[in-house]
């Protein structure tokens, strides 16, 4: 799979810029900008932003080009499958609901767990620092569209959004048998917990703590843990 800075070198390339151009747009120096491309740094959402600009590029172009191995429906297919799972394995009967925030946290974590462990993600999105936890910003636009296309259910329960399946068992042909083991080991330890227990959780593990609301939180902040703190 092509890594995040060779696609961002890709980009560079194919437009004629120059390393110290892309760094001075940037506002950094080209020594910082080449451990982008080298995968030794990860960019900010303003940095990500400045690069649009440079390059030509809407945010999703810059994100999901064609030079990914998969294309971007593909990326959102398999994010729906996550989510899915996620659903399915963080609840305690068939017919439960979850909370949207905590299932949108429980991706999160499946995601990092998921990195930790191969040094690549699980979905291969990235996650926003947001108010109430980090976030794909995919992630609601995707609830959307499962709760329109009649495999979701979403229900209002005083201010929060509840949200069940309607097939006991969520599709899963993206996912190997290795991905579906962690997106169980990761859920089911918090089927009983509170939303607020899970966010608090999240919150307290390095990449959140290192970034700043609004920014992308970078994957490779999960590997400052001494251990996995997403496999419970």
């Amino acid at each position: 799979m092509i890594s995040y800075g060779q696609r961002i070198k890709s980009q560079r390339e194919a437009k004629g810029i120059s390393q110290e151009e892309a760094a001075k747009a940037l506002n950094i120096t080209r020594p910082t900008y080449n451990a982008i491309e080298s995968d030794k740094r990860d960019l900010t959402l303003k940095e990500v932003q400045a690069l649009c600009k440079v390059f030509g590029l809407t945010l999703e172009q810059f994100l999901f080009s064609s030079t990914q191995a998969e294309s971007y429906e593909n990326k959102m297919v398999k994010f729906k499958q996550i989510i899915l799972n996620c659903l399915q394995y963080g609840i305690n009967t068939p017919n439960s609901k979850m909370n949207k925030t905590k299932l949108g946290t429980l991706v999160y974590i499946s995601d990092f767990a998921w990195y930790y462990e191969h040094k690549e993600p699980l979905s291969g999105l990235s996650y926003r620092h947001t108010e109430k936890g980090p976030v794909v910003d995919a992630y609601y636009r995707m609830i959307d569209e499962l709760y329109d296309e009649g495999i979701i259910n979403i229900d209002l329960s005083g201010r929060a959004v509840m949200i069940s399946a309607n097939e006991p068992s969520a599709p899963r042909s993206t996912l190997s048998n290795e991905q579906i083991k962690l997106l169980q080991e990761v859920c089911k330890p918090w089927k009983s917990e509170s939303t607020q227990t899970v966010v608090q959780f999240v919150m307290e593990q390095t990449p959140w703590k290192t970034c700043t609301h609004g920014e992308l939180i970078p994957y490779n902040l999960i590997l400052g843990e001494p251990s996995n703190p997403f496999l419970r």
